[in-house]
């Protein structure tokens, strides 16, 4: 009898060690910046902002006005002499680029500081959708470096920011995934 106890107790050990270890390498793996755990303050904040209405449809309004930006870029002339407010609509074009950069680095920001960037599941990068806007504002930080702002290729990818409000409307969103699937 005595054995088998120890045998029972031994098991027991065992498995609350193997649930401890298991809920470590959870709770490891559900941080942001490797240090904000999920029940932290302030990733909750992040986390109650990024889920709020006003919060979605402020990026989403921030989108639309910019693909509209986009769009007029082209259809304004290059020659300032033409009309003298041309100069002044691609400064505000070039204003509103900073501007929408901006706000798009604090989204992915603050949507990194709450899910995390990769590493757990639910993480940021995890979600194909957010892997784009990602994707969008990084080569948007680049395209602000010396000598790239040029490349045909960076500036195609503005044209991909329009995609950006498909993800942030729910029916589009599953139109867009059921035509891909």
């Amino acid at each position: 009898d005595a054995a088998k106890a120890a045998a029972v107790r031994e098991a027991a050990a065992r498995e609350k060690k193997e649930a401890d270890d298991a809920a470590t390498a959870e709770a490891a793996d559900n941080r942001a910046f490797f240090f904000l755990r999920s029940s932290h303050p302030v990733r909750r904040a992040l986390l109650w902002v990024v889920e709020q209405w006003w919060f979605s449809t402020f990026i989403l309004v921030c989108i639309l006005v910019n693909v509209f930006f986009i769009g007029a870029d082209g259809r304004v002339p290059v020659d300032p002499a033409v009309d003298p407010t041309t100069a002044a609509i691609r400064e505000a074009g070039s204003y509103a680029d900073y501007f929408f950069l901006a706000v798009f680095t604090v989204e992915a920001a603050l949507k990194i500081g709450a899910l995390g960037l990769v590493l757990h599941k639910g993480a940021y990068l995890r979600d194909g959708w957010n892997v784009l806007d990602f994707f969008l504002v990084v080569a948007a930080w680049v395209q602000l470096l010396p000598g790239v702002a040029n490349l045909t290729s960076v500036r195609v990818v503005r044209v991909l920011r329009a995609l950006r409000s498909v993800n942030k409307v729910q029916g589009m969103k599953l139109l867009i995934n059921a035509l891909l699937i």
